[in-house]
């Protein structure tokens, strides 16, 4: 089956590969007299969580560099935060596991292509704090990959309709290094009023964190309310017996444009959890996330995010929760 899958998509990755060489005679967009574009953000906190180290910490961070040429654009993404010996100094870590560097060409067809290494098409919450409404990202976002290193040609003639076909080596791997490729492939529409994606991640590997999963988001937006809900089910692998599965919610209120208040429910079945952004081999049993709080855009640049996190997790079938409870106060500043 997954040799059958895995002739298909090379096919139709190969199909929009040649549209896309078709429709370049087309492009002309002037840029290679723009200077080199660099924004990003930064995340100073404030944690306390029972059974933990707490205090202040940066736990994410990124300087972004963008150049345009004509017809696309070149990006690398340098993320940073406190490093793993930071309870002894007070160093970073800086270019990790988010770290992305690619090129995207675009043309007036409405094809594109992207090489490189850029963060993940597959989960509700992007990999960004400063794109994130909480403090920090929910049980579900955090169990799927962070970055493909890759290739991603795709057809978006409007923001209303879009679809990626993806090659690239192991998610979160460089290189693939005796760990098979993953195909994949994320469609999305939007409107005024709704959003809605779709996607699957085959990961043809045999190792133990090679699981494959689908992925689907739907988005409605009402006056002052925002619904987002997301679902992911994971086939059974080698490693983990059971078919796994995610869902992920989230509802937030705008009580004037400055001040937004958010709740978050999160649920996962047989799911592999992240420990230090490394993602365990082994599947947990549940995990179960739940936040709330509220958020203060003090300025256009700079958000106040304050929540509470209420977290249980059973490692295996009978075992007990360990149940944790975390609060967070984040500054993000964005320039």
């Amino acid at each position: 089956m997954k040799s059958t899958a895995k002739l298909a998509f090379v096919s139709a990755f190969v199909m929009m590969s040649l549209c896309l060489h078709a429709g370049a005679a087309g492009t002309g967009s002037p840029g290679s007299n723009v200077p080199v574009q660099v924004d990003g953000f930064v995340d100073a906190q404030f944690q306390w969580a029972n059974a933990a180290v707490n205090g202040f910490t940066i736990p994410s961070g990124r300087v972004h560099l963008s150049k345009e040429f004509r017809g696309g654009v070149v990006h690398v993404s340098l993320p940073f935060a406190y490093g793993a010996d930071a309870s002894s100094n007070h160093s970073f870590a800086f270019a990790g596991a988010k770290t992305e560097a690619y090129v995207e060409y675009r043309f007036d067809s409405g094809f594109f292509g992207r090489l490189g290494q850029f963060a993940s098409l597959f989960g509700q919450e992007s990999v960004w704090m400063d794109q994130v409404v909480f403090s920090s990202r929910g049980v579900i976002s955090e169990s799927l990959p962070y970055v493909h290193t890759g290739a991603v040609v795709g057809f978006g003639p409007t923001e209303m309709l879009t679809i990626r076909l993806l090659a690239s080596n192991r998610s979160d791997y460089g290189v693939a290094g005796g760990r098979g490729p993953d195909l994949g492939i994320k469609m999305g529409v939007k409107t005024e009023i709704v959003r809605f994606q779709a996607g699957y991640l085959l990961s043809l590997g045999a190792d133990a964190t090679a699981r494959s999963v689908l992925d689907i988001l739907l988005g409605t937006t009402a006056g002052l309310m925002s619904l987002d809900l997301g679902f992911n089910l994971l086939p059974p692998t080698a490693s983990v017996a059971a078919t796994g599965f995610g869902i992920e919610a989230a509802l937030v209120y705008a009580f004037i444009p400055t001040i937004h208040a958010g709740v978050r429910f999160d649920y996962g079945k047989n799911i592999q959890l992240r420990t230090g952004g490394v993602l365990a081999a082994a599947a947990t049993d549940t995990a179960i996330g739940v936040t709330v709080g509220p958020q203060f855009a003090l300025t256009p640049e700079l958000k106040l995010k304050t929540d509470y996190t209420l977290g249980s997790v059973t490692a295996s079938a009978g075992a007990t929760s360990t149940v944790s409870h975390a609060v967070a106060v984040a500054g993000v500043y964005s320039f």
